[in-house]
């Protein structure tokens, strides 16, 4: 975990905000409830039952927040300490009752705060859009039309649990915001006999939401504009108002003055029916645009992922042919000698071209691996320069906790080669130091550069290529200056390593 500061920047104050929000919006209705419940009137007493639940709320924020910074094992005792074991206590020994909390609103908070933390998880899960299948299951579950239709059941199962704990409910309006959990469970089957029918009204709701999403703005709206959309949407209030509120007043709770539609009478016709058919209506069309947007911003950046990821794999493609062909003219001429170091040469070639098919092609590699694919490609150039050439060369040994994308390193080598080193007539000297700082690498490979190489102080495809791939990686998050003088070439790599 990071050590914390006491002063925010801009930026982690709103990510502050960001991750206690949830919570935040459960300690406010969990107040609003209290506030019914009691039949608060005036602005002391509101103010004083918010405090109360702040201070209930204080370690669901502190176990909300520490384990958000830790993870694994650590962060799920972290949670469950403060969203399982700290309520099971205060029920247990009946301490809310202190601070004039009921044991049924207790529980209401507790789940209110649960579902905040859990809520908040699963929404930070799905925004990051991982390809695992656990992400693609909480994605799927967090579809418009999932959240739609959690919400429709819950509201239907608390309209029920409500219903259950009032006694006579049709005749005791407004019933309370209050579920006694033990009077559901004595009555179990009227809660189901009410639950049935308050989840055909609910889904009334859901062919409302239906019919404004998939016709008129997928169909409708997206096709032919606003005015027919709104000429459409009339039509819709006008034409399905009686014939859905015809449908809910077939529900056996509804009696000759006293129904469940919006009108609580028998008049499928009334005007309050036709406000509340546009009343949903008006509510879901900028939830169901908010989330179109979403989904379409979504699939614009997984294509964009796509294509930057199928113009890596090019890069990688052009890179690869280039070594393998310069490699293979080396242990030509060896073979055409008959040099005694032509097998070694291909041993060495062999654990290059190992390491090119079977690592160059994952997303990154350990950086240990990187700097052995390094070290055989210099161990060739030795055996084949011998003399020629004289090597200084300052590698990280042993394991490193870094990840690193492939074949990245080795352009700068392979181009100190093929361009600097290899078109000399004379004695040359390759400089090449790597080292970790931190989670930043520092690569320096200087070499000793022919007069007549034009080519290498054009920078050459090699370069080019690493660039734009350096680009597609790390965006802005790296620094490359390649410095051409008479009879020297400098190359300075900068960027971030991934931690193991």
């Amino acid at each position: 975990m990071q050590p914390l500061s006491t002063t925010l920047e801009p930026s982690q104050r709103r990510q502050m905000l960001l991750l206690m929000l949830p919570l935040i919006s459960a300690a406010l209705l969990q107040t609003l409830t209290l506030i019914f419940v009691k039949n608060v009137a005036s602005m002391l007493p509101a103010l004083t039952l918010l405090l109360t639940t702040c201070i209930v709320f204080i370690p669901f924020f502190v176990s909300h927040y520490l384990s958000w910074h830790y993870h694994g094992l650590r962060a799920a005792m972290l949670w469950s300490g403060g969203f399982l074991v700290y309520p099971t206590i205060l029920m247990g020994f009946e301490l809310t009752l202190s601070l004039g909390i009921e044991k049924e609103m207790m529980t209401q908070g507790v789940g209110l705060a649960i579902a905040a933390s859990l809520g908040h998880r699963i929404s930070v899960l799905r925004r990051e859009r991982n390809s695992t299948a656990a992400s693609q299951w909480v994605s799927r579950l967090l579809s418009l039309n999932s959240v739609v239709a959690v919400l429709l059941v819950s509201w239907a199962s608390i309209a029920a649990g409500m219903f259950v704990s009032t006694v006579d409910p049709m005749h005791n309006q407004p019933i309370a915001p209050i579920i006694d959990s033990a009077r559901v469970m004595d009555n179990f089957g009227l809660f189901i006999w009410y639950w049935l029918q308050f989840l055909f009204l609910a889904s009334l709701i859901a062919i409302i939401y239906c019919l404004n999403r998939y016709v008129l703005i997928r169909n409708i709206l997206s096709n032919h504009g606003v005015f027919f959309f709104i000429l459409a949407g009339i039509m819709s209030v006008v034409v399905f108002t009686p014939i859905l509120a015809s449908l809910g007043l077939l529900l056996p709770l509804n009696e000759d003055n006293l129904t469940l539609i919006p009108s609580e009478n028998n008049n499928p016709f009334d005007v309050i029916n036709f406000q509340g058919f546009f009343a949903i209506l008006a509510i879901t069309t900028p939830v169901i645009l908010a989330f179109e947007r979403q989904q379409q911003n979504a699939q614009i950046e997984a294509v964009a992922r796509q294509q930057t990821l199928t113009e890596l794999k090019l890069l990688q493609q052009q890179i690869n042919p280039h070594f393998l062909f310069n490699t293979l003219n080396n242990v030509y001429a060896l073979t055409l000698s008959k040099s005694e170091q032509a097998p070694e040469l291909l041993m060495q070639l062999a654990n290059l071209l190992r390491y090119t098919v079977y690592k160059g092609q994952q997303p990154r590699v350990k950086l240990s691996e990187e700097v052995d694919y390094l070290e055989n490609y210099l161990a060739l150039q030795r055996i084949r320069l011998g003399e020629r050439c004289q090597f200084d060369i300052e590698l990280p040994r042993g394991q490193q906790p870094w990840l690193i994308p492939p074949l990245l390193l080795i352009v700068l080598v392979e181009n100190a080669f093929k361009h600097g080193i290899e078109p000399s007539h004379s004695e040359a000297y390759l400089k090449l130091s790597i080292k970790v700082q931190g989670n930043q690498l520092h690569m320096l490979c200087e070499n000793s550069l022919a007069i007549e190489s034009a080519a290498h102080k054009a920078g050459g495809m090699g370069l080019g290529n690493l660039r734009r791939r350096l680009t597609l990686l790390f965006a802005t998050h790296f620094e490359l200056i390649c410095t051409p003088r008479e009879s020297t070439w400098k190359a300075s790599l900068q960027l971030e390593l991934t931690p193991c």
